[in-house]
């Protein structure tokens, strides 16, 4: 899993090519990472389904804008499972999320100080 230059810089460019509004965008993400993290922890450790699939499909949303294809389909199929009973084990599935979360965290964060700040590891 990983997040794709390719599909940031379209969103850059749907945005008028200002990198500030798109590491806003992108800061918004990192900002709320760990609390949906948190959430969808929660949410299995709680058997609340229909939250976990509400969480599921608002980071799937994130992770395709951000060109993920393989975490978003994680999240889809989650969202799909959570929906129609049929989530085979919701805390691991909680928990490969809550970790892709955080990847995406990481990886955006490394993406703002690289290609929109000019940072050098």
């Amino acid at each position: 899993m990983s997040i794709s230059p390719r599909a940031l810089e379209r969103m850059k460019e749907l945005i008028g090519g200002d990198e500030t509004v798109l590491a806003e965008i992108l800061q918004s993400f990192i900002d709320e990472a760990e609390p949906l993290a948190e959430a969808v922890l929660a949410a299995a450790r709680d058997g609340r389904l229909d939250l976990l699939g509400r969480a599921a499909h608002t980071i799937k949303s994130s992770a395709r804008d951000f060109g993920d294809a393989e975490f978003a389909e994680l999240c889809a199929a989650i969202e799909f499972g959570s929906k129609h009973g049929a989530l085979v084990d919701a805390m691991e599935s909680s928990q490969l999320i809550a970790r892709g979360c955080l990847t995406l965290k990481e990886e955006l964060a490394a993406y703002i100080g690289r290609e929109l700040n000019g940072e050098t590891t």
